[in-house]
């Protein structure tokens, strides 16, 4: 998926992970953003990814480009070594006096973790369980059918073709990106009302000075 897919997955995630929990009034509006960044890590094996293209990234993908795309960095091994340097990084930023709060670990997670379940509905799929593939393949966690797995491919330059579909519409942003973008408005509709109280406050306070 593109990598604007990634982070709108990412961003839906911190949002619903903090609505779950109830960390939605103590959650700073920096860990939605860096869970929106976190969603693009795991494609750092990834030589085109968006995350390779910043300089802050270029380490890690020496490393990791030693790995099949899709493989350990997309795998639930990856999603516990994340967090487990999340920790470990939130325990040494306390003993030099930085505040790196819980809802951080879980947000971030979070981000990072939605990557691999968007490119579980891709065509290609995941190594989930990597490095156990008993089968030498890839393979879910979840079955998928053939049919409910997204094509991220869009071919608008082939014309009208009614026998794909890909040439008629953008199927990654029909049936994933405009899904998401809707979680993230109900999310905030329902769990965020006090900042549509402040925006409507505010615009109020304009209107009124602006007469």
């Amino acid at each position: 998926m593109l990598g604007r897919t990634h982070m709108i997955t990412g961003l839906a995630a911190g949002l619903v992970v903090a609505a779950a929990t109830g960390l939605t009034a103590t959650t700073p509006l920096a860990a939605y953003a860096a869970a929106a960044g976190a969603a693009l890590l795991p494609d750092l094996d990834q030589p085109r990814s968006m995350a390779n293209r910043t300089v802050a990234t270029k380490p890690a993908h020496l490393v990791l480009r030693n790995f099949s795309h899709r493989g350990f960095t997309h795998s639930l091994l990856a999603i516990g070594l994340f967090a487990a340097l999340l920790v470990l990084t939130q325990r040494y930023l306390a003993t030099q006096g930085y505040v790196f709060t819980d809802n951080y670990v879980y947000l971030i997670t979070a981000g990072y973790a939605s990557h691999i379940f968007a490119d579980m509905w891709n065509k290609e799929g995941v190594m989930l369980f990597y490095p156990f593939c008993p089968f030498g393949r890839r393979f879910w966690s979840v079955p998928l059918p053939r049919a409910l797995r997204i094509s991220t491919i869009y071919k608008p330059a082939v014309g009208f073709n009614p026998w794909s579909f890909q040439s008629l519409v953008h199927t990654e942003k029909l049936f994933w990106t405009y899904p998401m973008l809707a979680i993230i408005g109900a999310t905030i509709y329902y769990h965020y009302q006090p900042l549509f109280d402040i925006g409507r406050h505010t615009l109020m306070a304009f209107l009124t000075t602006a007469k």
